[in-house]
């Protein structure tokens, strides 16, 4: 019994003796490099440091995110931190959206909280949105991108009617008839031509025109015999045109709705992109072209004189050549 109760006791000493030196190192703090049980501790758990973007002010809601209001209202700082999902740490990643609720100076910026603008933040005020659909010569074979600027020529014919048929004539046959009309009250006219003359004019209309969004009209390119049937998902296509939307004015785009609604034609010229002159031209049409007093000083075709003998005429007449 006296051996049990000695072992009992040196046990409990032991024990006494660890939990002394135990709580002493727990309020102390153990060495450096050192364990309660031995060996190397483990490394602390390291914060990670990112880049995260802030409002530089508080910003109201819907409010366009464009190149220079980023630069002016969004700053980019250094925040210890782990990474959360949704975080926005570039720039880049709210570039034209516009934010849902209103941003608070300071505070971490997250996906949710923005949305893609819409096609009327991205129009300045005064000016309208105009679709223009162009084919591979009039869109320039897809040269045109967004925020490019181009000028538009419009082509077409006009019907010229004139004040009298050929050959000319002086007088009405008989002043009573519809076909005759009177000038001044006094002298009989015939009426216009019922036959028009068809004369084209092409003329550049609008100068420095902004395109604020392409679409692309695609068509399914065509699978060359003995290939295989590709799957709906994995159809090739091809661009067959686009659809410019252009930034205009009411006037302008009444315009291009006059001659959409003719049938006349459009023709973009692509602009430099920092170029934005205005040219004054004169337009073009035959007149213009053929005028002796005018700037392009076409000449006038003249018919070929040739003899003819006084006799029946022969079948397939060569005309020939009279030297003057």
């Amino acid at each position: 019994m006296k051996r049990k109760s000695g072992r009992l006791i040196i046990l409990l000493g032991l024990l006494l003796i660890v939990v002394v030196v135990g709580g002493y190192f727990l309020l102390t703090g153990l060495p450096e490099g050192t364990s309660l049980f031995g060996g190397a501790p483990p490394p602390p758990t390291a914060v990670p440091v990112i880049d995260v973007v802030v409002p530089r002010r508080d910003l109201p809601e819907n409010t366009f995110l464009t190149s220079g209001e980023l630069e002016s209202s969004f700053e980019v700082v250094t925040r210890t931190m782990a990474m959360q999902e949704g975080l926005i740490t570039s720039k880049s990643q709210i570039r034209e959206m516009v934010n849902r609720e209103r941003l608070v100076q300071g505070e971490l910026l997250y996906r949710f909280q923005f949305v893609e603008a819409g096609l009327s933040f991205k129009l300045d005020p005064g000016l309208r949105a105009f679709p223009l659909e162009v084919d591979q010569f009039t869109g320039i074979v897809g040269e045109i991108r967004k925020y490019d600027y181009v000028d538009i020529i419009l082509s077409g014919r006009v019907d010229e009617y004139f004040m009298q048929k050929f050959p000319l004539t002086l007088e009405c046959p008989d002043p009573i008839q519809p076909e005759c009309i009177r000038v001044g009250g006094t002298r009989p006219f015939p009426q216009t031509n019922i036959e028009p003359l068809t004369m084209l004019t092409v003329k550049t209309i609008l100068e420095d025109i902004q395109v604020v969004k392409v679409i692309t009209l695609t068509e399914p390119v065509q699978v060359q015999p003995g290939q295989p049937t590709p799957t709906p998902a994995a159809v090739p296509t091809m661009p067959r045109g686009w659809i410019l939307i252009l930034a205009v004015d009411e006037q302008q785009a009444e315009v291009l709705q006059f001659g959409k609604d003719e049938g006349w034609t459009t023709q973009l010229l692509l602009r430099a992109q920092e170029d934005h002159t205005r040219m004054t031209t004169t337009g073009i049409t035959a007149w213009i072209l053929l005028d002796p007093a005018g700037p392009y000083l076409m000449p006038i075709p003249q018919a070929i004189p040739h003899p003819v003998d006084e006799a029946e005429l022969p079948e397939g007449i060569i005309p020939a050549y009279l030297a003057p």
